[in-house]
């Protein structure tokens, strides 16, 4: 691969140098005996070497430009992924004919609309309905008292009790 190249081996160089020094550092303390300290001094001065050699080198490898392009990459490989799959399964449901998330939610908004043209025509239908009750209720200037105080003649009348209505 050239230098230009985004390929997936790039920096690799730099992260290998980088755990190249890791590994120097914390064989150190292993190359030659200190002087003056006994062995389980010793031990535990090489742990403690190789314990910070080795969280130094994953804190710059974390930091290090190349950890953070291969992030990049995969981030948008698994969007790009994200994607296909995405546009694969709605092709899917649209050749089984079924109905994805975007049909549902354009029937929802247009039940919704639909739910609120039948209200409104409701509401203009129960205006025009007590405007009739009201025009009916209303005394008819043109009427007599007498006609007023008629019985309406779409009242039934009231049943008479006779020896076979009785209880």
């Amino acid at each position: 691969m050239g230098q230009d190249s985004t390929g997936p081996t790039d920096g690799l160089g730099n992260v290998m140098q980088m755990w190249f020094d890791m590994a120097s550092a914390a064989m150190a303390p292993f190359q030659g005996h200190s002087a003056g300290l006994s062995a389980p001094d010793a031990l535990k001065q090489a742990r403690e070497i190789f314990f910070k050699a080795w969280s130094d080198s994953w804190a710059d490898f974390l930091r290090s430009p190349a950890f953070s392009a291969a992030q990049q990459r995969l981030l948008a490989g698994s969007v790009q992924y994200r994607k296909q799959v995405r546009q694969y399964l709605e092709r899917l449901h649209h050749e089984f004919e079924l109905p994805t998330c975007q049909d549902i939610d354009h029937l929802v908004v247009a039940v919704g609309q639909l739910d609120q043209h039948v209200q409104e025509q409701f509401e203009e239908l129960t205006a025009r309905l007590d405007e009739i009750a009201a025009r009916l209720d209303a005394p008819d200037p043109g009427r007599s008292d007498a006609q007023t105080n008629a019985p309406d003649p779409r009242e039934r009348p009231a049943k008479r009790r006779g020896p076979a209505n009785r209880r």
